[in-house]
This record gives structure tokens, C-alpha cells and sequence, in this order.
């Protein structure tokens, strides 16, 4: 090791002990003794006199700095604060945004601008829109201002929740309803309570659970708006956009500094900008309507062997004696199969169309006193009801509201019925053209 080594590492050991302790003697290094000679030298300081020594990161510099004014008033040195305590002035720890609890983002969000999330049941579509716009809200609770309710700490609230309707809601719902035929004032002065979803269905969040829980529901629900429950009472309503935007302040987000830093080269278009070709899986996937793919189709159901009315057997001891299951009506799983007429997108050929589809029921609901069935079979009639509604509304209303559905369409729509008939349950489903 050379000496330069050995002076500073004896220099870094002294000086943090110096630092620790906050001792009297500074840390002063120099060759004594010869030349070539490296040692330490001590310098005792005044009683009175207390260095704060700091170190610089990849630097062999050792920064001493006399802090004698600050001392108690009885004259003796004031000793630092414990390392793990913070002071106001230094920035707290930087923490992950997934590990951010709700509450706080809540607070941040009614801090930096409080709007009431709240409509009542008796509010039409028009007043709807225009809260949503002029308040910047994606989501409200549905209120019954004329009912209240009684709680042991506060006597009355009269506004009670019914429901949740949130800006998709009003454009799936005039969508709908406008091509149903409607007039737009027709639509407009609809009541939201008919389109509303329900309170009992109404997915929430609470304040404790974090910025990760909540996106991890919102993601699988597909949901952009979630209630926050505490004690019975909704707190607020979290967005996507509450939650991405909780690291940043008003600095962040607004500002000529900022807009000439990240807008301004931004904005505007040339006049020969054009869209970008589908990737290529999406090509594929769109040349099928010119080229479909033809096939046979079979249909034949059994239920597992072991199953009876009961439950099901894990073995064929622990099913009994009697013969192997056949019925079907013992599956959770169902499908329908449809051949309908409906015209093509542009509402002029009448075409023949087969669907199919399959719903495996989730037979662990019965844990929950809920018969696994009944989700899987309503969802798979529903979506036969449907194809069979279109397909005769084509004589009546010719192309224009018989058009054919997409999968996905026939699917969404099934499930809106399922739900509105209150069906408890779940299950993985597949429907196909």
C-alpha cells in the first residue's frame, strides 16, 4: 500500500469517529517526521468549538467546518441529530408510486382542486355531460338526495348512494340510443338513472390498499373509475390520471419553462402526415372477411363423471357405486350454437352467419352458497337471445339496425344483461363467427 493509502484511510477512520462523537479535535494530515513520512496530527480546538466534518463523494477532500455558534445557551455544543431521524427542511425518501397508499393520493387530489363527485338519480343525460365537462370528472356517485340515512355519529346524510355512471357510460348509452333510432333531444333528456350501474354492483377501493392494488383491479375489471369506501362512506373517486400524477406538482405539470421544454416542439402536425398500415396480425386477422375459413362444426357435452347434484367426487370411491354422470344439466360449463341472417356492414346483403361459443363456470362459487351454473348458462343464452333479436328485426327495420355482430359486441352485451339480472358468478368464455 502506499503511503497516500494509509493516510487517507487512517484520516477517513479519525475524522468519522470525530464526526460520531462529535469531538473536540480536528483532523488535520501533513508529512512529520521526514520526508516521505506520512502521520496524523491532532489539533485540539476550543471546549467551546464542535466541526461538522463532511465528506464528498469521490474526492480525497475532507470539508471542516466550525459550527461554534451553534451551542445550547448554557455555552456547550449542540450534538447533531440520531441518522435516522429527518429533518423538515431535508426531502423525504423517494417512494415507489405502487407502495403509495390511496389515501394519500386522495388528499393530493382534493388539495390541489376539490370537486364534488356527486349527481342526483333524478339528473338527466344533458346535465350529466355538462358536469362532466365543466367539473373535468370521469365518474360520479349517483346520490337520492330525498332519502337519509341514520348512523350513530352523524344523525342524518341525505345523500345517499344508488349508483355510479361515468362519461363511458353516457357515450355507450346515447351510442345505443341513437342508433336505435332516437333524436338527440330524445337522449339527452333521458334520466341516468336508467343507465346507471347499480350500488350493489359498484366495484370500490379503500383508503389503506395502494396505488398498485388499485390499478391491478382496475386493469382486470377494465374500470377507469373507482369508488374509495371508508366506513360506508365514499372519500373520493380515483382515475388512472390521480394515480400517474401523484409525483408530479404544479410545477411539474404547468409553466412556460416546462411547456417550452416538453410542448412546444410538440404541437402541430404537417399536412402530409397519413396514417400508419395495420401491423401485419391485424392484416391477417381483417383479410379473413374476404377469404373466411370454412369449417364443420360438433357439438357434444358431458359432464365430469364423478359429478352428482351434491358436488363432485375426488375418486370413484369417494363418488359411490352408482353409474357415471351423463347429464349435462350438471355441468357449470355451457355453449349455444346460432345460425342467424343479418346484412354485412353495409346493410344491403343479407347473409347466413353461424356463432358459437363456450363458457367454463368456476365450480369453487359453490364455496359461496352460489350455484356455478347459472353464470355460465345465462351468459351463453344471452347471447343467443341476442342473435336471435337482430336476426328478426332485420324484416322490420331492414339493414341499418341488423347488421352483423362482432364477437366481442355479442359478447360485451351478454355480459350488461347478466349483470342486470343480478347473476352472481364468473367464468371463461369464448365466442367465435
Amino acid at each position: 500500500m502506499t503511503p497516500s493509502y494509509n493516510v487517507a484511510r487512517a484520516l477517513l477512520r479519525d475524522a468519522t469517529r470525530a464526526s460520531l462523537r462529535c469531538s473536540t479535535s480536528a483532523v488535520r494530515f501533513g508529512y512529520v517526521g521526514g520526508v516521505g513520512r506520512s502521520t496524523i496530527v491532532r489539533q485540539p480546538l476550543p471546549p467551546s468549538s464542535c466541526l461538522n466534518i463532511h465528506f464528498h463523494p469521490f474526492s480525497s477532500a475532507v470539508q471542516v467546518e466550525d459550527v461554534s455558534s451553534k451551542q445550547s445557551p448554557d455555552g456547550s455544543p449542540k450534538l447533531n441529530d440520531a441518522p435516522n431521524e429527518t429533518s423538515e427542511d431535508s426531502p423525504l425518501p423517494r417512494q415507489k408510486t405502487s407502495e403509495v397508499k390511496i389515501s394519500e393520493v386522495l388528499k393530493r387530489k382534493h388539495t390541489h382542486r376539490w370537486v364534488e363527485p356527486v349527481i342526483s338519480k333524478d339528473a338527466t343525460v344533458r346535465e350529466a355531460i355538462t358536469l362532466c365537462i365543466e367539473g373535468k370528472l370521469n365518474g360520479m356517485m349517483v346520490v337520492d338526495r330525498s332519502e337519509t340515512i341514520k348512523r350513530q355519529t352523524i344523525t342524518e346524510l341525505k345523500q345517499k348512494c344508488v349508483g355510479l355512471i361515468t362519461s363511458r357510460d353516457l357515450l355507450r348509452m346515447m351510442a345505443g340510443k341513437i342508433k336505435d333510432g332516437k333524436s338527440s333531444e330524445e337522449v339527452l333528456n333521458d334520466k341516468i338513472s336508467k343507465q346507471m350501474t347499480p350500488i350493489n354492483q359498484v366495484i370500490y377501493g379503500r383508503p389503506d390498499e395502494t396505488i398498485g392494488m388499485c390499478r391491478a383491479i382496475m386493469a382486470k375489471l377494465g374500470i377507469k373509475c373507482l369508488p374509495i369506501l371508508s366506513e360506508g362512506r365514499v372519500e373520493g373517486i380515483l382515475t388512472g390520471r390521480d394515480m400517474s400524477d401523484f409525483y408530479f406538482d404544479a410545477t411539474d405539470r404547468g409553466g412556460k419553462k416546462n411547456y417550452l421544454r416538453d410542448v412546444s416542439e410538440r404541437v402541430g402536425l404537417t399536412t402530409d402526415t397519413s396514417m400508419a398500415e395495420p401491423p401485419v396480425f391485424v392484416m391477417q386477422h381483417l383479410a379473413l372477411k374476404h377469404d373466411p375459413l370454412y369449417l364443420n362444426v360438433g357439438v357434444a357435452e358431458y359432464p365430469h363423471p364423478f359429478k352428482s347434484a351434491d358436488g363432485i367426487g375426488s375418486s370413484r370411491r369417494n363418488f359411490g357405486p352408482q353409474d357415471l354422470a351423463t347429464d349435462p344439466d350438471l355441468s357449470e360449463d355451457a355453449h349455444f350454437l346460432s345460425e342467424v341472417e343479418l346484412f354485412d356492414e353495409s346493410g344491403t346483403n343479407l347473409q347466413k352467419l353461424l356463432y358459437m361459443g363456450v363458457a367454463d363456470g368456476v365450480g369453487s362459487w359453490r364455496e359461496y352458497g352460489v350455484d356455478p351454473r347459472e353464470f355460465s348458462h345465462k351468459l351463453m343464452g344471452e347471447c343467443e337471445n341476442i342473435l336471435h333479436e337482430a336476426s328478426s328485426q332485420c324484416g322490420i327495420h331492414g339493414g341499418k339496425h341488423c347488421s352483423m355482430i362482432s364477437p366481442a359486441e355479442l359478447l360485451a352485451q351478454s355480459y350488461e344483461r347478466t349483470k342486470e339480472a343480478n347473476v352472481i358468478g364468473s367464468s371463461t368464455a369464448c365466442v367465435a363467427l
